[in-house]
Order: C-alpha cells, then sequence, then structure tokens
C-alpha cells in the first residue's frame, strides 16, 4: 500500500477509507483498471482474506478462506446521485489487481488494522491498494 511515494505498513486485516470525521461524506476517485468513479460514501473498506470475518463482513462482504490470496472492497453506505449508477461497490478481487483512491476531502483518514495506525488523507492524495505484501506465517492452523 503507497499513500503519495510513501510505503506503508501491509494491512494484516483489513482498511478503512474514510472523513476523519464520521458524520462526514467522504469524497473520492475510486480507480479499478480502467474504470474510474466519483463515489460518496461512508467510506471503503478493503479487507484481506484474514479480515473478511470482521467489519467487513457487516457491511455486505464475503467470508474468504483464510489461505486465500484474494481480497476485497465494500464501498460503505454509497450515494448515487444525478441518476448515476456506481459499477464498483463491492468485488472480490484476485492478487494482481490494484484500487486506486485519489482523495477529494480536506480531511480524509487511511485506518490500517484498526484504529491504531491512522494516516492523512488530504485532497489530491493518491492511495494505491494492492494485494503485495510479505507472506505471514501462522502456525498452528491446519
Amino acid at each position: 500500500m503507497i499513500l503519495e511515494n510513501r510505503e506503508l505498513r501491509p494491512a494484516l486485516n483489513d482498511v478503512l477509507i474514510t472523513n476523519r470525521n464520521p458524520a462526514s461524506t467522504s469524497r473520492y476517485l475510486f480507480s479499478l483498471g480502467d474504470i474510474t468513479e466519483e463515489h460518496r460514501s461512508s467510506g471503503i473498506w478493503v479487507s484481506t482474506a484474514a479480515g473478511s470475518t470482521a467489519a467487513i463482513s457487516g457491511a455486505g462482504g464475503v467470508n474468504l478462506p483464510l489461505d486465500s490470496t484474494s481480497y476485497q472492497f465494500v464501498i460503505r453506505e454509497p450515494y448515487e446521485y444525478r441518476d448515476i449508477q456506481l459499477r464498483l461497490k463491492k468485488k472480490i478481487l484476485e492478487a494482481d489487481h490494484v484500487i486506486q483512491v485519489v482523495s477529494k476531502m480536506r480531511r480524509g483518514s487511511v485506518y490500517i488494522d484498526g484504529s491504531g495506525y491512522r494516516y492523512a488523507f488530504r485532497f489530491g492524495q493518491r492511495l494505491v491498494i494492492d494485494a503485495k505484501a510479505p507472506t505471514l506465517h501462522v502456525f498452528g492452523l491446519q
């Protein structure tokens, strides 16, 4: 995950992209492949397989097998306006797919694995999310 040429810590479970004030609308450009959409919503959940049974599940995501290399995103409470139907609302992605988000918020935030790691996400900044991270070896699971 890269925010404006700065590599962020990898997410073990999930990433939340939202306005710093949860009562405010999150505004951003969301890109996947050759599709770019302007979104207004409560934010974006992005989850690894390990985090798929947590918050993203409650937001409409899918529980992925723990050994899956796929990841997923769910747009939280998307606002569809002026007869615009969003195509990018939720999807399970293969590991080689890349999400790009450009902030249209003065005070946005990126939270990694809960509230412990927060990064400012200001107007015009670009966040690139992919599944490239060191392999995590978990012992004791069958």
